[in-house]
């Protein structure tokens, strides 16, 4: 396992497959879609909880966007927050330990937890770094 698979290559057939290779690659980009399903007579409260965090969030994680994306057709009062990571899993760990260690991030946590009834995280690889 001391070897990481590195790129790909072509053969006559047009197919494709991947080749050892003893460089170290570059740590993958991700992105972290966080969604949290909030109870419906929370939802205020929670976005006036967040939106005065949002310096302290800001400040510590690389926030793309924060939204409700309700158009129609799908589920209401899903809070939606993406990040993106260019170092990729080493930094999201180190910067989310260090917030995680901040007591006005803890006590956001504290009261805005209890309006959660589901909370789903789905982190991204950006594929060129698997493929190049």
């Amino acid at each position: 396992l001391g070897r990481l698979v590195r790129g790909y290559t072509a053969r006559a057939t047009g197919v494709r497959f991947f080749t050892p290779s003893s460089r170290t690659p570059a740590p993958a980009s991700i992105i972290e879609l966080c969604e949290y399903t909030l109870k419906p007579e929370h939802v205020m409260i929670y976005m006036k909880e967040t939106t005065a965090t949002a310096v302290l969030r800001k400040a510590h994680l690389p926030l793309r966007f924060f939204s409700f994306p309700e158009t129609g057709g799908g589920p209401l009062h899903v809070a939606t927050h993406a990040y993106y990571y260019q170092d990729g899993h080493d930094e999201r760990n180190a910067k989310r330990a260090i917030l995680e260690a901040n007591s006005d991030w803890q006590r956001y946590i504290a009261t805005c937890r209890p309006y959660a009834i589901t909370q789903q995280s789905n982190i991204f690889v950006e594929a060129s770094s698997l493929v190049e």
